[in-house]
């Protein structure tokens, strides 16, 4: 089972029209647990970009289980 807890923002840059997704949270997978932090810029929509950060950090906290 993973669980997680955290902080996430994102904000429309007013000169591009594009977003900054960002993300910070503790990530708990089976008896380990990950501080996880993506950062994300030049998002073409909010929604295209918090996906982009979701799969950024499964990513990241597999690569960790993965190595041990």
């Amino acid at each position: 089972m993973i669980g997680r807890s955290g902080q996430s923002a994102s904000r429309r840059v007013s000169t591009t029209g594009l977003w900054d997704i960002n993300s910070v949270g503790r990530v708990t997978s089976g008896a380990h647990h990950h501080l996880v932090a993506v950062l994300s810029d030049g998002n073409t929509s909010m929604t295209g970009g918090i996906a982009t950060v979701e799969h950024a950090a499964r990513t990241a906290v597999a690569a960790a289980r993965a190595a041990g």
